[in-house]
């Protein structure tokens, strides 16, 4: 579980010869998709995204990556 402020950035790396696109969605505790933070291709490299979380709820969260087969999700814990 990774803690988080308001405002946070999310490392992502994109696997080598890729040609799908890269989703990476917040859910929250209920599976509710609260934020889509992208869903465009991306070059293989690593990339650095800002969220700003300041109109979600202190709670938990889940960050959804998922780029062709590929697909991981983190526990987030959101303090404000």
């Amino acid at each position: 579980m990774v803690g988080l402020c308001s405002r946070t950035t999310i490392e992502f790396s994109v696997p080598e010869n890729n040609n799908d696109k890269v989703r990476l969605r917040v859910f929250d505790f209920g599976g509710r998709m609260v934020e889509s933070l992208t869903n465009m291709q991306y070059a293989s490299d690593v990339y650095k995204l800002n969220w700003d979380a300041s109109k979600l709820s202190s709670g938990i969260y889940f960050l959804e990556f998922k780029v062709g087969s590929l697909r991981d999700i983190i526990k987030l814990s959101l303090l404000k």
